[in-house]
């Protein structure tokens, strides 16, 4: 095993995707994480918190900055590239950008990508060469939406396998919220 991946295990707070059978073969064929554990998902945050790091004292922070953001919905909206990544685009990206913006706040010392990229909430279906990227073509999209109503965080095991660590629910909408007394 390799003692460097044990020494730096990762974490990641990301929104759990659920693909169609096919979409799915897809992936875990093409994403090298998957077969690590790694569900399809759209990441909010990683790299986070280092694995051996995660206590009750960054639980209770992550629960105070998902608490602000209500559940909400999306969807799958087209196939995207970037040179070494195959990917689909969510519409609309707001909530996201919002859930990420509290998560920072929370946590300014674990910007998404390391600041390294600006963030753009997508979900993964194949990584690799660019040329190897430009020759597939992704089973088609799911219809219908998807409803955010939790919020993951996932990290690695001494194994280098990702686990689900912690569930943040969101808070549930007043359906009377809104509506004026007459």
């Amino acid at each position: 095993m390799d003692v460097e991946a044990v020494a730096h295990r990762e974490s990641a707070i990301a929104i759990k995707v659920r693909l169609p059978r096919d979409l799915e073969r897809f992936r875990v064929a093409h994403v090298q994480n998957a077969a690590l554990g790694v569900p399809a998902h759209v990441t909010l945050v990683y790299p986070f918190v280092p694995a051996e790091q995660l206590d009750a004292a960054v639980r209770r922070r992550i629960a105070r900055a998902v608490a602000s953001q209500p559940p909400f919905s999306f969807r799958l909206s087209t196939v995207r590239r970037w040179p070494n990544t195959l990917y689909l685009a969510v519409d609309p990206a707001a909530p996201f950008e919002a859930m990420v913006r509290s998560i920072v706040a929370a946590f300014p010392e674990y910007p998404p990508y390391g600041g390294a990229f600006p963030y753009v909430p997508h979900v993964t279906l194949a990584e690799g060469e660019e040329s190897a990227i430009a020759e597939l073509v992704a089973p088609p999209l799911p219809a219908g939406r998807h409803r955010v109503t939790r919020v993951l965080l996932i990290a690695q095991g001494r194994d280098a396998r990702w686990r689900l660590k912690w569930t943040f629910a969101l808070p549930p909408v007043d359906p009377g919220a809104g509506l004026r007394a007459r």
